[in-house]
């Protein structure tokens, strides 16, 4: 065995921990009672606004709308939140599709790092500050669409770099343009 996979492997198994300790912290705060705008996002995901007094769940059009006059958000968010609330509606299941953009954002911070092969000690730390920061910790939390914008963003810059640096082929740059747009 080199001194290169010893090494690899040991990148590896720190990564894997940072992972699971990052994965944790985001499931801490998942049950407390929404926000005013938190709220607001799952009554629009619904199809009415902050104020409806009706509760019935209204249709894709009527979400594209309230979205519009009501949130200003990109409509995505609204449109994945109106079908994952549709078999449960408790707030750590509803709270854990922001928390799994949130994730998959980090991931994407660690493709982006391999992608660069920058040494395993930077890529350790980068991903460690990365995986417990607060900010990225509150936004995987919250039911807005903060996790999705930062998601599409490590995505595109993924992509973007892939394409430009390594791989020029119409399957990267697919993925590029459909991140670019979410």
């Amino acid at each position: 065995m080199t001194l290169f996979s010893k090494t690899n492997k040991i990148v590896t198994t720190f990564i894997f921990i940072i992972i699971l300790i990052g994965f944790f912290l985001r499931l801490g705060r998942l049950d407390h009672d929404l926000w005013f705008d938190e709220a607001g996002q799952y009554w629009i995901a619904k199809g009415q606004n902050h104020f409806s007094l009706d509760i019935k769940t209204q249709g894709i059009y009527q979400i594209l709308l309230n979205n519009r006059q009501s949130n200003l958000d990109p409509p995505l968010f609204g449109l994945l939140l109106h079908f994952w609330s549709s078999p449960n509606n408790s707030i750590i299941w509803l709270r854990l599709l922001p928390n799994l953009f949130g994730i998959f954002t980090l991931l994407y911070i660690y493709k982006t790092l391999k992608l660069f092969q920058l040494n395993y000690l930077l890529t350790v730390f980068i991903c460690l500050l990365a995986w417990v920061s607060f900010s990225f910790i509150d936004y995987a939390q919250e039911l807005r669409s903060y996790s999705l914008g930062m998601f599409s963003t490590a995505a595109t810059f993924y992509y973007l770099n892939a394409y430009l640096l390594f791989h020029k082929n119409k399957k990267t740059l697919v993925k590029l343009i459909t991140f670019s747009i979410i």
